[in-house]
């Protein structure tokens, strides 16, 4: 493997990405319109509720009352289906790029080591720098990218992405307990389902952008440091490759890259049960095409 390759590979591997990813939000986009229209239907009969109760009191039944309920009932259904239809279009967009994310840096690591590649300026790591430290770096940024037209050369005040090296060990939690922030529990029995939990103190609903549904989706943390020090654990998991938090859940699949998944990420909603064997979506695909 040698430069050249890896660029060419990379060249055609991605030269259909953007058409696939463009689809994906074309399909959010229709969604949405079909969200709003929906909206409208359920606010035009809510108002006609409302219409006869100002017109003859609240003592009086509008005769055709329970009828709107339940067709606003119907509707509500199926905005809440429509949006996850639309978590799970957006999660394969971000399992697209982050597949080949993951890929391409696992490549030039090989680069660096085999020496083919010089290494990269290695970056800040803005969590492990105070304030004043902070706003240096952000000024040495600033600097650089004002003395010099390339910004290959500026200071990254961003964490570097590293991959989630295959096959790496996991620190037994005593009886499956996993504490905030650290390194989710291998199990020795991958029949037994691998989950955490998180107590984040703030939280955000997901509303895609159309209608907040209630329970539709995980509520997504807004602090994901966790602890800091030897306990902190900053590997990254899931096709998103952030840092563990909230809900996890683990692949059985004992050769899984990834290995852990945000729940929100893979569109899971509940706990499996606990004798049930889960793969995640690029394992299974990968078992499916050694079927064949």
């Amino acid at each position: 493997m040698d430069t050249s390759s890896v660029l060419d590979k990379y060249t055609q591997d991605l030269s259909n990405l953007p058409l696939e990813i463009r689809h994906l939000l074309e399909e959010i986009k229709n969604k949405d319109i079909q969200v709003a229209e929906l909206r409208k239907q359920c606010q035009a009969k809510d108002n006609q509720i409302h219409k006869f109760i100002r017109a003859n009191g609240t003592l009086t039944k509008h005769p055709k009352e329970q009828q709107l309920y339940y067709k606003i009932e119907d509707d509500m259904k199926q905005l809440k289906n429509i949006q996850k239809e639309k978590i799970l279009l957006a999660n394969t967009a971000l399992f697209l790029v982050s597949k080949h994310l993951f890929n391409f840096e696992t490549d030039i690591t090989k680069l660096e080591r085999d020496e083919l590649l010089p290494p990269l300026e290695a970056p800040v790591d803005i969590q492990t720098l105070n304030k004043d430290e902070y706003l240096n770096a952000l000024n040495g940024l600033s600097d650089t990218l004002s003395a010099t037209p390339t910004p290959r050369n500026a200071l990254s005040v961003t964490p570097a992405v590293e991959p989630v090296k295959k096959g790496q060990k996991r620190k037994a939690a005593n009886k499956g307990v996993v504490s905030v922030g650290s390194t989710p529990a291998a199990s020795s029995n991958r029949t037994t389902k691998r989950l955490r939990s998180e107590e984040v103190e703030e939280s955000v609903g997901y509303d895609a952008g159309s209608l907040a549904l209630s329970g539709s989706t995980a509520d997504i943390p807004t602090n994901m440091d966790g602890p800091q020090g030897e306990d902190a654990d900053n590997n990254l998991y899931c096709f998103c490759q952030r840092v563990s938090f909230g809900e996890m859940i683990g692949c059985d699949n004992e050769d899984c890259k990834y290995e852990w998944f945000h729940w929100s990420c893979v569109g899971i909603t509940s706990a499996p049960k606990p004798d049930e064997i889960w793969y995640c979506p690029d394992c299974r695909s990968r078992k499916r095409k050694k079927k064949v």
